[in-house]
């Protein structure tokens, strides 16, 4: 059962508050690693000459998930620009929806 499809199966409480625990940190971590990237975003969005308006920016939200693996393999190599602080380069899609 693999990643236990996402139940909490502890039945003693402390069990299962260790779970939440883990669970809000990983969602904490999530949210900050997307707050980093849409500003990121933002900034090449302007220097690119576009205009990212206040009003679109205000419907943004860092709590996303839809690019997370929840239950595959991981690879966490990193290339040498993440080893030296930089951030991963941002990718381009083609429509608003292809993230």
């Amino acid at each position: 059962h693999h990643g236990e499809r996402g139940e909490i199966r502890s039945p003693l409480q402390q069990g299962q508050e260790e779970q939440l625990g883990a669970l809000g940190l990983a969602l904490n971590a999530v949210v900050h690693w997307n707050a980093i990237y849409m500003q990121e975003a933002i900034r090449q969005v302007g220097s690119d000459g576009m205009d990212a308006s206040s009003n679109d920016i205000a419907h943004l939200s860092p709590l996303i998930w839809r690019h997370l693996n929840f239950l595959g393999r991981y690879d966490f190599s990193l290339p040498d620009t993440v080893m030296n602080g930089g951030l991963r380069p941002l990718r381009n899609p083609t429509s608003a929806w292809d993230f």
